[in-house]
């Protein structure tokens, strides 16, 4: 056996040892479940495509693997396969490291993403959470919604929990967003039919929305974006809306309808925007991605239901790094599919 490889048994082993002390980090490294492929371009066969498939990360739930086995694997030298189960949520840091909450396995995975090809992925476990549901990323904390317990959780960048957020209102906080514009953290409470504002110290600010069809009034918002000048894009998840309000919190305007056409929704479930000030909605009826411009007019879309490349099975949370490349949760089929996306001239 060399030394390098040696040497590298032995911090692999370090680090997870650490990490079963700690009870909150395990350390890995896995080269094999990012899937490499020659390019998909959407549309086929345009000049300037929308979006090219970079890579896809999968999960085969090969839940049967014990502790034993993995470390087996690890202390072998071989690479130890990251497996998803009904992956929620995902989010990028400045270093474009993807975020995955993997909500039946009740954890949150870090990769260190689609520019590498073998990963160091570091695991938040269920013995700190209990059902996670979102995740967003603001300087140097990593919050994560915990909808049992009714509140959402602080951590730094190795994982230990440095405080909650909590408010009375709340009865099953889910998706979030962090602006780095406006220095704000928006929460997503879908039973309460609102979105939570806070200061990153977890002072509360505002709340928006409430249960009904008017212009300021939600049924089970499911998502939350916002984009360069601060607007706030809310996803009315029941009403099949898309609701846009200033940084003031004030109604700007809406768009969406209720049908199975191109340009309406029927799940959707998740939203994002471009550099380029596009929105694109995941709708996990369609299985696709819908892009618009902020009038509400469909300018393309792309996948349908399936588990080929670019296809989905209901496509739920979208976030975008800084280098353009969008992130999509392909929640049944266990799998974040990476896009990188070009803006339009």
């Amino acid at each position: 056996m060399d030394f390098m490889r040696l040497k590298f048994r032995f911090r692999s082993f370090r680090h997870l040892a650490l990490g079963i002390l700690a009870g909150v980090v395990i350390v890995n490294v896995s080269c094999s479940h990012q899937t490499p492929m020659e390019k998909l371009q959407f549309p086929a066969n345009e000049s300037f495509p929308f979006l090219t498939l970079e890579k896809i990360y999968t999960g085969k739930m090969e839940q049967s693997a014990t502790f034993g086995s993995r470390l087996e694997k690890l202390l072998a030298g071989d690479c130890p396969q990251t497996t998803l189960h009904r992956p929620s949520a995902v989010a990028v840091d400045s270093l474009n490291r993807m975020y995955v909450v993997d909500t039946e396995l009740g954890r949150v995975l870090r990769f260190t993403g689609p520019q590498t090809d073998c990963d160091e992925v570091v695991e938040l476990g269920a013995d700190v959470l209990n059902v996670p549901a979102g995740i967003a990323i603001a300087g140097d904390k990593i919050f994560v919604s915990d909808p049992n317990r009714h509140l959402v959780q602080i951590f730094n960048f190795n994982f230990e929990p440095i405080g909650v957020i909590s408010h009375d209102g709340f009865k099953r906080p889910s998706q979030l967003k962090f602006d780095p514009h406006t220095q704000r953290l928006f929460v997503v409470d879908p039973p309460t039919h609102q979105v939570f504002i806070f200061k990153t110290d977890g002072t509360f600010i505002a709340a928006l929305g409430g249960l009904g069809t008017a212009p300021t009034q939600f049924h089970f918002p499911v998502a939350v974006e916002t984009d360069s000048t601060g607007k706030i894009f809310v996803l009315d998840g029941l009403n099949r809306k898309v609701k846009i309000f200033s940084p003031e919190l004030a109604f700007l305007s809406s768009f969406g309808t209720y049908d199975r056409t191109p340009g309406s929704f029927g799940f959707p479930k998740g939203i994002t925007v471009s550099r380029d000030g596009f929105i694109f909605v995941s709708d996990a009826a369609f299985g696709n991605i819908q892009i618009f411009t902020q009038q509400g007019a469909l300018l393309y879309f792309f996948g349908q239901t399936g588990w080929e490349r670019g296809e989905f099975i209901l496509p739920t949370a979208l976030s975008f790094d800084n280098e353009d490349r969008l992130y999509v949760v392909d929640q049944y089929n266990n799998r974040i599919q990476v896009f990188q996306y070009y803006a339009q001239p």
